[in-house]
């Protein structure tokens, strides 16, 4: 069946009236004929032929005449025939147009049979008001060339607080009880006013808290006490009650974000705003959830982070196992911190952090008690290096061998037990002497590298002599032979150095 294409292009001379530029294709003929009685545009595409056609008629309009096609939206709402539905899409796309293959929500599971044409209406207005909300359809893009990509001027990546949270869609899991809240509305707070967060820069901006398990009493005691009697920053909001998913938290949040220019929104439990899965995949449900507030995020180009839990089994091999629901959570995530002890009663928290813009690192954080905050101590890594180099520090044997080397300039050697007398004697403390080699073997790379020290250990069972010395120093200032360097014959040979077939073989 072929479309009246007469009647598509001169609908494409015009530019489309407000709420009226959706182009709703079927494959159903019946289906078709209702669309248009009841004032909606159709193009019935039902077979190979019919594809073919509306192919020809989109190049036509908007190749040869530059009508205006890319201002209409195409909804491919009821197709039988997945490969034609793909290739429309792809062709489309490949112009530029609008082609939503997302609408066969539109009539998903419905008997458009049996349905009077005020249903029909509804079903189709409920659609186009969500992806009107959402800005755009679900659409393919024609591919965009590398030189053109490299050449963009894309703006680069906003940092709500720097490092650490950044614009799109962050997640932050911890164990029930572990100060998760005291977390969210310190970085509410630092955001709001401007100061720094964890000892990093953060950007002034107005904040929107949505503290789902809380009341206003326990909000307001949470808030004064990190705010330590200053008064409240005036572009901080909080909202104790929101609707879920389904239920209209995106068009609720795209409200607020409009009337308050918000930067930040954090949503106190994620838990809290999810819909009900109704036995669907679990893996899809958390990825589509995740995914509704991404966009949001993506859209206004704002920062949402979502606070979450942990599951209870812990997993040593990867902290990120640790997080409740499917891997949809978290790979649907820009950014996502995981707090974790060894022990619930310990004092250090170490805060994993991981994501698309920010470095994979693992920081430790002490939670102040007198304050509610927490306090950044420093990487997990730059942690243990200052431990280890301490306890080099503090080592006797390390203190003895140094002390020997100032009191014998040339170098001391010794026997295990000719040291352990000198450990005794000048640090008080007691060592094995079978143990003293294994402990000088540990040290041996450290004495190096820290102290320019050689560590020469005995040769053989007969000669037991532990040899210390400093490592010779290399004046590099009189180590250029001028003469040689300066050679202008050997250095500037462009017969040599210019050898191109030398070069390529």
């Amino acid at each position: 069946m072929k479309i009246d294409n007469e009647v598509f292009l001169d609908l494409f001379r015009r530019k489309p009236k407000e709420g009226n530029k959706y182009i709703i294709i079927v494959s159903d003929s019946i289906l078709h004929e209702r669309l248009w009685s009841i004032g909606y545009y159709s193009m019935l595409i039902s077979d190979a032929e019919s594809a073919e056609n509306a192919k020809s008629l989109i190049y036509d309009a908007l190749i040869k005449k530059g009508l205006n096609v890319k201002d209409y939206v195409f909804l491919a709402a009821y197709m039988k025939d997945r490969a034609i539905n793909d290739e429309l899409s792809n062709a489309f796309g490949s112009y530029g147009i609008k082609y939503d293959v997302q609408a066969y929500k539109i009539f998903y599971k419905k008997n458009f049979a049996l349905a009077d044409d005020k249903t029909i209406k509804q079903w189709i207005n409920v659609y186009i008001k969500n992806i009107e909300n959402n800005n755009e359809a679900t659409v393919f893009e024609s591919p965009i060339n590398a030189v053109d990509l490299q050449s963009e001027n894309i703006k680069p990546i906003e940092w709500i607080v720097y490092r650490l949270i950044t614009s799109g869609e962050s997640l932050l899991t911890a164990p029930s009880k572990f100060g998760k809240s005291w977390f969210g509305m310190d970085l509410a707070i630092s955001v709001a006013e401007g100061t720094p967060f964890l000892g990093r820069v953060t950007q002034t901006a107005p904040v929107l808290y949505l503290a789902l398990e809380d009341s206003k009493r326990r909000l307001q005691r949470r808030m004064n006490k990190l705010l330590a009697g200053k008064k409240a920053p005036e572009n901080l909001y909080f909202m104790t009650k929101a609707p879920t998913l389904d239920d209209g938290l995106i068009e609720t949040l795209e409200q607020e974000i409009k009337s308050k220019n918000l930067k930040l929104i954090i949503i106190d439990t994620f838990q809290k705003v999810r819909g009900i899965s109704n036995g669907k995949n679990p893996y899809a449900t958390d990825y589509a959830d995740m995914g509704k507030l991404k966009d949001l995020a993506d859209k206004h180009d704002i920062a949402i982070l979502l606070i979450h839990h942990n599951r209870k089994m812990k997993d040593d091999d990867d902290v990120f196992n640790q997080i409740s629901g499917t891997n949809g959570i978290m790979g649907a995530a820009d950014t996502i911190i995981v707090l974790t002890k060894n022990k619930r009663d310990d004092k250090e928290i170490k805060m994993h952090l991981t994501g698309r813009d920010v470095e994979q690192n693992v920081f430790v954080l002490n939670f102040d008690k007198e304050t509610c905050r927490f306090k950044l101590i420093g990487s997990e890594q730059t942690l243990e290096e200052q431990e280890a180099d301490f306890y080099y520090r503090h080592n006797e044997i390390v203190i003895t061998i140094k002390a020997l080397l100032s009191e014998h300039c040339e170098g001391w050697q010794g026997t295990a037990r000719q040291l352990r007398t000198e450990i005794i004697k000048k640090c008080k403390y007691f060592i094995d002497e079978r143990a003293v080699g294994k402990r000088l073997r540990a040290l041996a790379q450290d004495l190096y590298e820290k102290d320019n020290i050689i560590y020469v250990e005995p040769s053989s069972t007969r000669n037991k002599l532990h040899k210390f010395s400093y490592a010779p120093v290399v004046d590099i200032l009189n180590t250029n032979d001028t003469h040689d360097t300066n050679d202008t014959h050997d250095t500037n040979d462009t017969h040599d150095t210019n050898d191109t077939h030398d070069i390529v073989s």
